[in-house]
């Protein structure tokens, strides 16, 4: 554990640039980049005015804004609205925050305004694969027309690549194997429309049907059925499954790369496919070390941005007399009543109460000891809350590139 914290840090000061050089790469000086930042923040709370969104507090900006995301989620300011918020650092919301330095405030809105252009532009590009996916799903309704071009290079190479990998060891130098790798890769290649899609397509037959393309002779897959959402339990290892999905990911790596330099291959497009149809990229980020760059859904890059503090739904300094850690050893026998009695329906009607600028204790009185200890209640719901106000605007972005 101490190595990877050293090698964290050697990480962080290797790639530490100091605040002059960063003024004087985007060509700005102190009272400049002062001034942009503020009228990052007016253009922020002005949007919030102009679409009729709360500018209270953070639960109030959030549940005004998942609504209006779900009536039109191609509005750019409230997409916009959406990325200040998920990316901010204590810049809108400075109560939650304890930055003092000025410094460091222009510091942080150096890094959000590119957090925010980079998932804008990610957006947009879901959006415009999204497009595309449509656009294929369709015409595969028609027959597609197999290949007269020797591919044999690519045949071998295919064969090869796809023989290093763990759930297909032994099991691909046959002679069925190979006739339908050929027969696949054919009928890709006589279509530019599959072409662009092969590696991703090549992934989703060889990952969901290896058996029968090892097995049966002159198998012909369903290209439709690959371009299907298929499902893999993601939440538990059987002592199996988790080996094979390491191996299906470096599998599509590999594919990729193989095709990265082919004009013909949309690897954008193949990278929406991947992340976009199945949970392997969710259980990747869940449970493994980010090694390699797999590609990910809107709602992954998010997360990713996501500060680890958000959402702060309270004000430090409101709490300070209580030390939570002594209140969890001194009365873990409360504490554990109240984790069970916190579930998804007073977590919600807490929220509602934080919405409305209600009395806390319509909600602390209904927990064993409420009454005893009001204040470490309110902080116990406080946590639930923002852990059930993260996942809810996490999910916002899944309607955003629908």
């Amino acid at each position: 554990a101490m190595d990877e914290i050293n090698a964290f840090l050697d990480t962080q000061a290797d790639s530490y640039v100091s605040f002059r050089e960063q003024l004087r790469h985007r060509g700005l000086d102190y009272d400049e980049a002062k001034q942009k930042m503020l009228r990052f923040t007016d253009k922020y709370h002005q949007l919030l005015k102009c679409h009729q969104i709360s500018d209270d507090d953070l639960v109030r900006t959030c549940l005004d804004l998942m609504d209006k995301i779900k009536v039109t989620p191609d509005a750019s300011d409230l997409q916009y609205i959406y990325f200040c918020i998920v990316t901010d650092r204590g810049l809108l919301y400075p109560s939650c925050s304890e930055i003092t330095f000025e410094e460091q405030r222009i510091q942080n809105f150096f890094q959000q305004e590119e957090q925010i252009q980079a998932l804008l532009r990610f957006t947009a590009e879901q959006l415009e694969c999204r497009l595309k996916y449509q656009k294929l799903k369709e015409h595969l309704t028609s027959p597609i027309p197999s290949s007269k071009v020797n591919s044999s290079k690519e045949h071998e190479q295919i064969c090869a690549l796809t023989a290093e990998h763990t759930f297909l060891y032994g099991k691909t130098d046959t002679a069925i194997y190979r006739d339908n790798v050929e027969s696949l890769l054919a009928h890709l290649n006589g279509d530019t429309m599959l072409t662009a899609v092969k590696p991703y397509l090549l992934f989703a037959i060889l990952t969901r049907k290896h058996g029968m393309m090892c097995k049966r002779a002159h198998y012909i897959p369903n290209l439709q059925a690959a371009l299907q959402y298929q499902d893999y339990q993601i939440d538990r290892d059987n002592g199996k499954n988790f080996g094979y999905y390491q191996s299906y990911l470096e599998l599509y790596d590999h594919l990729r790369r193989s095709y990265e330099d082919d004009p013909a291959v949309d690897l954008t497009l193949c990278d929406y496919c991947f992340a976009d149809l199945s949970p392997l990229s969710e259980w990747y980020y869940l449970y493994c070390r980010p090694e390699i760059a797999i590609p990910m859904t809107l709602r992954q890059k998010v997360s990713t941005e996501m500060p680890l503090s958000f959402p702060v739904l309270y004000r430090y300094e409101d709490y300070s007399d209580i030390d939570v850690a002594t209140f969890e050893s001194e009365h873990e026998e409360i504490c554990q009543l109240w984790d069970k009695r916190i579930d998804t329906a007073m977590t919600e009607r807490f929220l509602q109460v934080l919405y409305q600028h209600g009395e806390f204790a319509e909600i602390t009185h209904l927990l064993p000891c409420g009454l005893q200890y009001p204040r470490s209640a309110e902080l116990f719901l406080y946590a639930s809350a923002e852990r059930m106000l993260k996942e809810k605007m996490l999910n916002i972005a899944e309607i955003l590139t629908r």
